[in-house]
C-alpha cells in the first residue's frame, strides 16, 4: 500500500468486539451477566442456580444512558421522546427454578389484587357519605398508584446495568450463577 492509499484520519476497519475471543458468548464481569445479544444461557436458575427444568422466562430488556434522566427537567414527554430514540434494546431469555418463577407469579398477582383492590375501594368510597370517605378515597388511590411499581420491583428477575451494540450487561444474578462462567475476556 502506497503512502497515497493510506488515510490517516479513517476509523479502523476492525469492529469493537476484535478483542473478544471467538466463542465467547457469556462471561462475568465484576458482579455482572455479559452476553452477546442472541446467547444461549445455560438452563440453571440465575436467581439461585438450582436447575431451571427447562423454563425460560423471555425478557426484552432496554437501557440508555442514565445521564438521558436529566431531560426530564426540560419535560416528561422530551425524556421519553429522547429514551425510545437512543435506546439500546436486548432479548435474552433467562431460567427461573420452579420456587423463583413461583415467586414471580405470586408477587404479579399480589400487584393486579392491588390495582383491581385499589380501583374497588375507590368506588367504594366515592358512594360513602361519611366522614371517612376522604380516608377511604386517599386509600385506594395509593393502592391504585403502588400496584404498578409492586409489580415491576417485585417480579423483577435481572437488570440491565449496560445494553450497546453486540452485549447486555446484567446485574441480579445470584454469585453461585455467575461462577460457572469465566472472567471477563477483555484485558482491563
Amino acid at each position: 500500500m502506497s503512502n497515497a492509499e493510506i488515510n490517516p484520519y479513517q476509523a479502523p476497519q476492525a469492529p469493537l468486539t476484535a478483542q473478544i475471543v471467538p466463542g465467547d458468548e457469556v462471561w462475568q464481569d465484576r458482579g455482572l451477566l455479559v452476553l452477546r445479544k442472541g446467547a444461549v444461557l445455560p438452563d440453571r436458575c440465575v436467581k439461585c442456580n438450582e436447575p431451571a427444568e427447562g423454563y425460560r422466562l423471555k425478557r426484552n430488556l432496554s437501557w440508555h444512558h442514565p445521564a438521558i434522566y436529566l431531560t426530564i427537567l426540560a419535560g416528561v414527554l422530551i425524556y421519553v421522546i429522547i429514551a425510545l430514540v437512543i435506546r439500546q434494546t436486548a432479548r435474552v431469555e433467562i431460567g427461573l427454578c420452579p420456587r423463583h418463577r413461583s415467586r414471580r407469579n405470586r408477587s404479579i398477582a399480589i400487584a393486579w389484587l392491588l390495582f383491581v383492590g385499589g380501583i374497588g375501594v375507590l368506588v367504594l368510597g366515592a358512594n360513602d357519605v361519611g366522614a371517612s370517605r376522604a380516608a377511604v378515597l386517599w386509600t385506594g388511590l395509593v393502592m391504585l398508584l403502588t400496584s404498578p411499581f409492586v409489580g415491576l420491583i417485585a417480579s423483577s428477575t435481572v437488570r440491565p446495568k449496560k445494553i450497546d451494540a453486540y452485549f447486555a450487561w446484567l446485574k441480579g444474578v445470584c454469585p453461585e450463577y455467575l461462577a460457572e462462567f469465566p472472567q471477563s475476556p477483555i484485558p482491563r
